[in-house]
């Protein structure tokens, strides 16, 4: 008897190192993605305008990287009070002008730094809708609860989000010393305020936007992410309380075809390693003030020290 579908194991050309400089792009699900592999030590910058969920928007912010400390803010708005940015999302807001302005330009700062290194880039689309500006005519990345007739709604054609993905690349190969390999997958959280049938309308278009350009391109390659959630786990238990976002246990088990088909398998000790440091780390002691949990962080100090020293590529 089958109790559920599998997924084909994907096979890439690569795979991903220690030594390799990652910048993640794009929803909530490569934020994901992204903290699995910090926690793991990787060297890894995500979305650096913040949460993104459609490539217009991707490739607006990545054009930023080529003059990080250009004055992006010019765009800025105040409402309530509040400063924010169309391209940024609302962890940028702030009510003082200068330091939104600081906010945004550290992180573009940041990620423009990581670019010239980069070499793998993971890039997860949400959505083909988008939003209009009336005014600018053009598309933001966050209404930031301003009044809806500030914008209009469309809903990207496949050219156009395979023109995005193309002028990312484009620009991020340009900016880099290094070869990119791209990593590309579809969010499987579903965005229902647009409606079900909406929501598959717009997966549809990204699917064959992303097959389109991952065909065209050696350097370019498709993570099934959800597919791995959608067809193969398949069950409310794998979602979160509102039933739209992949539950903890299904992150994980994600993450775990991810590291077995993308993370180099020569360095699994070295995943171990710091996953066992990690856990240590993150204990939380019933009496944090006794002599004996006192010799516990004196030891896992030690662990971490000797880990740093015997790996120093990690940062520790």
């Amino acid at each position: 008897m089958i109790n559920f579908t599998h997924i084909k194991t994907p096979v890439f050309p690569f795979r991903i190192k220690y030594s390799d400089t990652i910048l993640s792009l794009g929803s909530c699900f490569s934020v994901n993605m992204a903290k699995k592999m910090g926690t793991l030590k990787y060297n890894i910058h995500q979305n650096p305008s913040g949460i993104t969920f459609n490539a217009a928007s991707l490739y607006s912010v990545v054009k930023m990287l080529q003059s990080p400390n250009t004055l992006h803010t010019i765009d800025s708005q105040q409402l309530r009070g509040i400063w924010s940015h169309p391209d940024f999302h609302s962890t940028y807001n702030h009510p003082n002008k200068v330091q939104h302005r600081q906010l945004i330009e550290d992180s573009l700062t940041a990620a423009s730094q990581q670019a010239r290194e980069v070499s793998v880039v993971l890039i997860t689309l949400g959505t083909a809708y988008v939003y209009r500006s009336r005014a600018t005519n053009r598309i933001v990345n966050n209404c930031h609860k301003r009044p809806s007739g500030e914008f209009e709604k469309e809903l990207m054609t496949i050219p156009d989000i395979v023109t995005a993905l193309q002028d990312i690349k484009t620009t991020l190969d340009s900016l880099s010393s290094k070869q990119i390999h791209y990593v590309l997958s579809i969010s499987p959280v579903r965005h229902i305020k647009n409606g079900l049938v909406e929501d598959r309308l717009s997966k549809s278009l990204l699917f064959v936007a992303a097959h389109q350009w991952v065909q065209a391109h050696s350097q370019a390659h498709y993570f099934p992410a959800y597919e791995m959630l959608t067809d193969e786990l398949r069950d409310y238990r794998y979602y979160a309380d509102d039933l739209i976002h992949p539950s903890t246990r299904a992150i994980d088990t994600i993450f775990n075809l991810f590291e077995s088909t993308l993370l180099d398998p020569k360095e699994v000790d070295i995943r171990s390693d710091v996953q066992q440091l990690v856990s240590k780390e993150n204990h939380r002691a019933l009496f944090p003030e006794s002599a004996a949990h006192q010799r516990f962080l004196a030891q896992v100090a030690e662990e971490r020290r000797a880990l740093g020293e015997r790996y120093p590529f990690l940062g520790l």
